[in-house]
């Protein structure tokens, strides 16, 4: 059986974790399977490289990020590989480019276009367990090194799932599986799932789930490979992601879900600005400084009829999309997005009652966006918590 496994971080994040899963490696060699391993920083690393750059500059230029960043998982996957050697079980890493990772030339947040695992493929002939670090990869016509965005590992690994035809595709986490939010919330009961289909656990990861990132889902369901999220250890059956489980539900509104990200920000536009211009100078800007296209929200002020655009992204993105657009919007930060999640939305009254809720707590809703599948509310940053803890206890039934 070839499977291929993905660790994240937290699971890498001490050498002594590393050995750990090198032990358990080298029992699923000896028993006859062949395995790609994709590995993440250890730990904060990735978070520890970023606010390094800020001590330099903070609108850094991001070919060089990308130079910065993907060092982080060079580390891993090269602990992971002489742990297993000094174990006794042959083992070699190699780079996103190393093991042919394509990608097109967009820094920071590149997408996939080929996978030509060549010497990947010659390792595993030789019987050697084959380390790769995720996140990374290369533009052929350029020779850039590229890093696919935050998680991009896990979308590594269906990569590498997909161009091998793996039987199985594992990605282990701090977490036995998929909740119905996020479990460090207080005051939450989250419901566990032995199993979600594709679509929903994208959306999910697209309002900020955090066990999976979204792109991997989409090309796990794509080239239809089965997914399995739990602990390093394999304990529990964990949560298996896949097809559609059709039930008898019919059109009844089902929410799933409750999940959040407090990277957002606001793009207040100059008043003379329509909307088709704020997305003309955010398009520009954006492809100027190479920055990766964020989510986006739109309203109007009415005040003075200026253009707001609220916008989900990493963070550290924040001080170049301001110097990209200081002629154009002021950028204000200390937003949050908490969405719903489920089916049978379109034609409920679930917006109305999400909002209501929330209006009982106090929490005022700047705006908001429905899709056939989630609603969505950017919400002042200080009110997550509770705006979580309340559309939990209102819609996810124990």
């Amino acid at each position: 059986m070839l499977i291929v496994k993905k660790y994240g971080g937290s699971s890498v994040s001490t050498p002594e974790k590393i050995v750990k899963i090198a032990q358990h490696l080298c029992h699923l060699k000896n028993q006859g399977h062949k395995l790609i391993v994709i590995v993440s920083a250890m730990g904060d690393t990735t978070d520890h490289l970023v606010e390094l750059s800020r001590q330099i500059t903070p609108t850094p230029i991001q070919r060089e990020m990308d130079m910065l960043l993907s060092s982080g998982e060079r580390i891993s996957m090269a602990l992971m590989s002489m742990a297993l050697n000094s174990l006794g079980c042959p083992a070699i890493s190699f780079t996103g480019s190393q093991s042919g990772v394509f990608t097109n030339n967009s820094h920071n947040n590149a997408s996939i276009e080929d996978v030509k695992a060549i010497r990947v493929q010659e390792e595993l002939e030789k019987n050697k367990v084959v380390i790769i670090a995720g996140f990374q990869g290369v533009n052929p016509k350029t020779k850039e090194v590229t890093t696919l965005g935050r998680g991009g590992s896990d979308t590594t690994a269906v990569a590498m799932a997909s161009a091998f035809n793996a039987d199985r595709c594992d990605i282990l986490t701090d977490v036995k599986g998929i909740y119905s939010c996020d479990p460090r919330i207080p005051g939450v009961a989250p419901k566990f799932f032995d199993n979600l289909d594709y679509e929903i656990t994208m959306e999910m990861a697209y309002w900020g789930a955090r066990v999976l990132h979204y792109r991997s889902i989409e090309l796990a369901e794509r080239k239809k490979i089965p997914l399995t999220v739990h602990l390093p250890t394999e304990e529990g059956q964990g949560t298996l992601i896949g097809d559609k489980n059709m039930t008898n539900n019919f059109e009844n509104t089902e929410i799933r879900a409750v999940n959040y990200s407090t990277q957002a920000a606001c793009l207040k536009f100059k008043s003379t600005y329509s909307i088709e211009e704020a997305l003309k100078v955010l398009k520009e800007g954006l492809a100027q400084f190479q920055i990766p296209i964020p989510q986006i929200f739109y309203q109007t002020v009415a005040k003075d009829n200026s253009i707001e655009l609220f916008i989900t992204a990493p963070k550290e993105h924040f001080d170049n999309i301001q110097k990209a657009l200081s002629q154009h919007a002021e950028l204000k930060t200390g937003f949050a997005t908490v969405s719903v999640t489920g089916r049978g939305l379109v034609n409920s009254n679930a917006i109305f009652d999400a909002s209501s809720v929330l209006a009982e707590q106090s929490i005022p809703i700047i705006t908001c966006l429905t899709t056939a599948l989630s609603i969505s509310f950017i919400i002042d940053e200080m009110h997550t918590n509770k705006a979580v803890q309340t559309l939990h206890q209102r819609f996810i039934k124990s």
